[in-house]
């Protein structure tokens, strides 16, 4: 009975980790681009625009809203309700790419145009609240990636994006391993 009971177990925990595996894919085409510069918001490749190019929202895809006010300096990615958003700084220009995957989650990576390729954030749902999973730049003080080194690309494959750093011919992998059950990322640099 036991054992019965045991192997029902160890099925379930095989059956469970199996639908929770997810696969990220990147399209390296953005959806979308903001220019603000400090006066107005120039935005390209909204599905839909409320305002003006000072204040309003703007929807990118079906499901990421970008509300901004260029005289409040408000600028918030997520829900169509304010309330439920994340705040980016949206000074210069500022892509807008979705992270697909298997499980129908929401995954936007906003990337802003910089020298280090580092002003890098992916905002997503956890628990139906907008938040940012993490930013690249504090992944590269976390892991003492030295300036000298220079994000040559960024890419997923399975359950990761994976960030690519190089000096010469060395490179160091940012791997950011997306865990279902906990809704969130664990972080890695792998030296190569």
């Amino acid at each position: 009975m036991l054992k019965k009971f045991l192997a029902g177990i160890f099925l379930l925990m095989i059956i469970s980790a199996q639908a929770s595996a997810i696969r990220l894919e990147f399209d390296p085409e953005p959806i979308g681009k903001i220019s603000f510069d400090g006066d107005k918001f120039e935005i390209e490749g909204a599905t839909k625009i409320d305002g003006d190019n000072l204040k309003g929202v703007a929807l990118f895809g079906e499901d990421f809203y970008f509300h901004f006010d260029a005289d409040r300096i408000y600028n918030r990615f997520g829900d169509r309700d304010k309330k439920n958003t994340a705040e980016v700084d949206i000074y210069g220009e500022t892509e807008i790419f979705q992270i697909g995957n298997t499980a129908g989650a929401d995954f936007y990576l906003l990337r802003k145009d910089s020298g280090t390729g580092d002003l890098i954030k992916v905002l997503g749902l956890r628990d139906g609240k907008w938040i940012e999973f993490f930013d690249v730049r504090t992944l590269r003080e976390k892991y003492d990636i030295g300036w000298n080194f220079y994000m040559t690309k960024f890419f997923t494959e399975d359950n990761k994006i994976i960030f690519r750093y190089q000096l010469q011919n060395n490179f160091i992998d940012v791997v950011c391993r997306w865990h279902a059950v906990n809704q969130k990322f664990y972080t890695e640099a792998i030296e190569h």
